[in-house]
């Protein structure tokens, strides 16, 4: 049963927070707390407790009025909640095509969405039960909007970090191989140094053959440079070719020594 109207002046019919604090708003009609409660927009039947009457709680230190009748509908959470899915739904547009980084840009577009839409599913009970939506609506309204978006950027990102990892795989697996320099000349300052390399694995591979030229009989390094050779077939071989300049000053070394320092799978993305 509601409690006797207060002797004192009127205040606004509004939901406010309830003071029993065994729901999350009760209704008072302007006079008197009332039984009506709601949870999360959904409205039940609470027998009315033993409750002072007259004025709802004040905000602020200000009694309420009818200018600030809806600001209990306004609770911190929601506005932090509708703050947090759009700068989650901003940065998952954001980062979502990074490589790797789309991976956490999934996980806050997700959760972004699932922020936006709490608030506005609130915000949707406060309509229901006569009350205004939360500061922060436009803000969820906006991050529902983001938020997918970011999630379709993020299916690029995935698809640009399977790539990496597949140009990184080739470039670091490629497999049994055997190499040989067949010849190391110096002529007119430039050093050429040729051989062949035979694939061994059980698939057709490319590889990237880094030689250095020291000079003849110590460890000096002149010059270096590197020949890709692609597509060699199973059990095949393929001829290569260094050349490079090992003139130090207007001096030309008579004799260099020619070493394969490194042999690796093609350069990820073509880059040198």
């Amino acid at each position: 049963m509601n409690q006797e109207p207060p002797s004192g002046p009127q205040f606004s019919a509004a939901w406010y927070p309830d003071p029993t604090h065994r729901f999350e708003f009760r209704y008072h009609n302007g006079q008197a707390w009332t039984g009506d409660v709601s949870v999360d927009g959904n409205r039940f039947l609470d027998p009315l407790p033993s409750l002072p009457t007259g004025a709802p709680p004040a905000i602020g230190g200000l009694p309420p009025t009818p200018g600030f009748a809806g600001l209990p509908f306004q609770p911190r959470e929601s506005i932090a909640g509708a703050m947090a899915a759009l700068v989650l739904g901003i940065c998952s547009i954001l980062l979502g095509w990074v490589p790797f980084l789309c991976f956490l840009s999934a996980i806050g577009a997700v959760v972004g969405l699932a922020l936006g839409i709490a608030v506005l599913r609130r915000d949707a009970g406060m309509r229901r039960n006569g009350g205004e939506v939360s500061r922060g609506h436009g803000y969820a309204v906006a991050g529902v909007v983001l938020a997918p978006i970011g999630l379709v950027v993020t299916i690029l990102g995935v698809w640009l970090s399977i790539a990496v990892l597949r140009e990184v795989d080739r470039f670091t697996n490629v497999g049994p191989y055997d190499i040989e320099i067949e010849s190391c000349r110096v002529s007119d300052g430039l050093a050429t140094a040729r051989g062949t390399i035979v694939n061994n694995s059980t698939s057709s591979r490319s590889y990237h053959i880094n030689v250095d030229f020291d000079r003849a009989g110590t460890s000096v390094r002149l010059n270096s440079g590197s020949v890709s050779v692609d597509d060699v077939a199973r059990g095949e071989s393929a001829p290569w070719t260094v050349t490079e300049s090992v003139t130090t000053g207007s001096v030309s070394p008579e004799t260099v020594d020619c070493n394969v320092r490194e042999v690796t799978g093609p350069v990820p993305f073509g880059t040198s």
